[in-house]
């Protein structure tokens, strides 16, 4: 398989709505702007602040992009948990890096659990994807300690800025 349209596709998944970046109104768009450029979200971000241009920049590539899918995740009450994502997809060897990052005005607790449990179920159930990895900065403990739970283990590392960013991966099947 060299693409799957699921990627481009907002769906149901359990009890929580998946919303592609594709389908936001330029509401939700704006709305996504403001939880990415959360001072949380910055911190641990490897693009830091980014503007409503570059972020439309963003949209426009990811809109031809057969390897790359990103969702705006609700609960069932219609309030945003976060955003998940698969990027470098290899529709070949059925790998993909994930990421996500939490919606930081929400103050319910285990959110990152949530989307991680999400992402990981797309990859595997949805997907077929048979290994995911990510990279996530050496100092973010929380949420190195998050993925190490969910089976993940530190496979590699390198340098960006003077910062240690570390792989991490996990096989699916």
């Amino acid at each position: 398989m060299l693409f799957n349209p699921l990627i481009k596709s907002s769906f149901c998944l359990k009890e929580y709505e998946l919303w592609n970046y594709l389908h936001l109104s330029t509401a939700e768009y704006k709305s996504l702007l403001k939880l990415r450029n959360h001072p949380e979200v910055i911190k641990w971000s490897f693009s830091g602040n980014i503007t409503l241009q570059q972020h439309l920049n963003f949209l426009s590539d990811l809109k031809k992009s057969p390897n790359k899918a990103y969702w705006l995740v609700k609960n069932k009450e219609g309030i945003i948990l976060g955003c998940v994502n698969l990027s470098r997809i290899n529709w070949v060897k059925l790998e993909a890096y994930l990421g996500l990052f939490k919606n930081f005005y929400n103050p319910s607790k285990r959110i990152g659990q949530v989307l991680l449990k999400i992402i990981l179920d797309i990859s595997a159930d949805l997907l077929g994807l048979k290994k995911v990895s990510l990279e996530v900065f050496e100092q973010n403990l929380k949420a190195i300690n998050l993925y190490k739970r969910f089976g993940f283990k530190i496979e590699d590392f390198y340098y960006t800025n003077n910062r240690k960013v570390l792989i991490m991966s996990k096989n699916l099947k």
